[in-house]
């Protein structure tokens, strides 16, 4: 299985549910969900305001660079891109997300997780910098911190992470069982 960002989270929640039926993971811009005491509405709040409660283009395009690294220009030059991210930030429909809550997983649970998943995170994300690289490091998880790359790990540098998806996968299944 493989997820990005919240689709990280959900691989993640999945193989804890229903472990016989994964045996590996790949989770880009994406950490372990623990419990840590603060809510994550509060690290969400951090890395999309001010720019997301008033989606200009041109805050859309602050809030881009904010999210990614030096690379940003993937999104920030692709009017495709753009209207996207308008579309999504002018039709954001908080309540429509409160059914998908996080839940934080216990030390148990994270740990079940560590010979199933890689971690493939941009040091310049900034869900990474708030708690995210430390989690990771905390668990001794498998974990590749790439430099000068942001959130939007699968964009910013898609070739370099579509090789390290196709290896990954390709690499000896170790089955513990």
């Amino acid at each position: 299985m493989i997820g990005v960002s919240n689709g990280g989270y959900l691989i993640q929640y999945y193989a804890i549910m229903r472990p016989e039926r994964v045996k590996k993971m790949l989770a880009l811009a994406s950490s372990v969900p623990v419990s840590t005491g603060s809510s994550p509405m509060k690290t969400i709040i951090k890395v999309f305001c001010p720019e997301a409660l008033l989606p200009t283009k041109k805050n859309i395009v602050k809030l881009l660079i904010k999210l990614t690294g030096k690379n940003y220009a993937v999104f920030t030059q692709n009017p495709l891109i753009l209207d996207h991210y308008t579309y999504l930030l002018r039709g954001f429909n908080r309540m429509a997300m409160g059914y998908h809550k996080v839940t934080g997983f216990t030390d148990e649970q994270v740990l079940s997780l560590k010979e199933k998943c890689m971690y493939l995170v941009g040091e310049a994300d900034p869900f990474a910098k708030l708690g995210g690289k430390a989690l990771l490091e905390q668990y001794g998880m498998n974990a590749k911190f790439i430099s000068d790359v942001g959130h939007g790990i699968n964009h910013e540098i898609s070739d370099d992470i579509n090789t390290m998806v196709i290896e990954y996968f390709l690499s000896k299944i170790i089955d513990k069982r």
